[in-house]
């Protein structure tokens, strides 16, 4: 069966590219790097004359040395100056928009990139002035000096999109575009295989317990991985959890069947298929990013801040992204050897469970918010479209109900209650046009 999730390695992969240090570190290597070619072009033959003709470089050797080190001191200083301000006001921003934000600021590229720019010439200009004898080649001066420009460009560029970061509708934007860009790897595409009749054995309880070997979260399962083991053993797994559930060492997480038959070299084989860590991370689990676009929407309902346009755009955002998961099939329970015999069940993020996730906090907290629940309900009446199947209708029409439930409990305004009532009346007739 193709495989929907990823692997250890791509959860290694995950964290890597998103840490603040990777990319710089890259860059610093490449300012090494090119410190060592900038030596080596200077020996070309005419290369300096060229420099000389044409007046490019004329400081003298002393004035040579003074520049770049000028410019090792100032890079260091604005680099140091720049991020320390950006990141107090990201501190503040955070505070109404979540401390997720942080996490979205060091995993973002373009922050990554300017930071490595400043660094890598600060680390080119300084070991100029240590690994070169005087006179030093204009090449390298040269190089220096471009960089030192290029940095500034950056960083009027880097003002601008650090600007836009602190707007809640620009950081919605960015979590969806994650969200939307993990969907494929947990929805596969439509048609594109048959899942297997769910075994008897699933439900039963006459095998050993599988127990976690840590504490934490779970953020990856090997599915493959288990398959091959089940297939090579002639086991039958059960996995009771998935990507973004806490487990407790020591505690029940499935079933492994036939009873008497998991050995301790089988035990630690499927602990090797399961990735448990300290937080949670959007590499498999999908629930993550709706979480942080509705922490961003629970938080501009609180009373202190009370914005109901930020609610608003996150359930807008929420609803494009349920509808790029309804254009998916359901992921698989039921994993099957290359003889058709089913060998591992696990648990799965439906559709139903992604409407919860997205939809239950925040309409919790819109009671008596006539805008918030009016453009909940036009939402719903908005993915009426993309219903594939039964399970999409009847998720929808139940959020629906609670929805008007909540209305009629806390709108007073007779011409609110008609306006819901009416958004209400569309999403239902939205949904009855669709035909099994």
């Amino acid at each position: 069966m193709t495989r929907y999730l990823l692997s250890r390695f791509d959860v290694l992969r995950y964290g890597i590219t998103r840490s603040f240090w990777f990319v710089p570190a890259l860059m610093i290597i490449g300012a090494v790097l090119l410190v060592v070619a900038t030596r080596d072009v200077a020996s070309i033959k005419g290369l300096e004359g060229f420099f000389k003709k044409h007046e490019l470089i004329a400081a003298s050797p002393e004035a040579t040395r003074t520049i770049l080190a000028t410019t090792v001191g100032s890079i260091i200083t604005v680099t140091s100056l720049v991020f320390s301000m950006v990141l107090l006001a990201l501190s503040r921003a955070s505070q109404q928009l979540g401390p997720r934000l942080l996490q979205a600021f060091t995993g973002d590229k373009v922050n990554q990139v300017v930071l490595g720019a400043f660094v890598a010439t600060f680390v080119h200009a300084l070991l100029t002035l240590a690994m070169t004898p005087d006179p030093i080649p204009p090449t390298a001066v040269a190089v220096s000096i471009l960089l030192v420009l290029g940095c500034f460009v950056l960083l009027i560029f880097f003002l601008h999109h650090t600007a836009q970061y602190m707007q809640a509708d620009y950081v919605l934007a960015r979590v969806n575009t994650e969200l939307c860009a993990a969907i494929p790897a947990a929805f596969p595409p439509a048609g594109s295989f048959e899942e297997p009749e769910r075994p008897d054995w699933a439900d039963a309880d006459d095998g050993d317990l599988l127990l976690a070997d840590a504490s934490g979260y779970l953020q990856a399962v090997d599915t493959s991985r288990l398959v091959k083991l089940a297939c090579d053993r002639d086991l039958r797994l059960r996995l009771d959890v998935r990507p973004g559930h806490y487990v407790i060492k020591d505690g029940p997480i499935g079933q492994v069947s036939p009873h008497d038959r998991l050995s301790e070299d089988d035990a630690a084989e499927i602990a090797g298929a399961l990735v448990i860590g300290s937080v949670r991370t959007a590499a498999q689990d999908i629930e993550y990013s709706i979480k942080a676009m509705v922490e961003i929407a629970l938080r501009a309902l609180s009373p202190g801040i009370n914005d109901t346009y930020t609610a608003i755009a996150a359930i807008d955002q929420l609803g494009g992204a349920l509808a790029d998961a309804m254009k998916r099939s359901t992921p698989p329970h039921c994993f099957a050897d290359e003889k058709g015999t089913v060998r591992l069940v696990r648990d799965r993020v439906d559709f139903e469970g992604l409407l919860d996730a997205a939809y239950n906090p925040i309409r919790q907290n819109l009671a008596g918010n006539v805008s918030g629940i009016v453009r909940l309900l036009e939402v719903v009446g908005e993915l009426a479209p993309f219903v594939r199947d039964d399970e999409h209708k009847q998720a929808l029409l139940r959020h629906l109900d609670m929805t008007v439930s909540l209305a009629k409990r806390t709108v007073e305004g007779e011409r609110d209650n008609a306006d819901v009532a009416n958004r209400a009346a569309a999403a239902r007739g939205a949904l009855a046009a669709w035909k099994d």
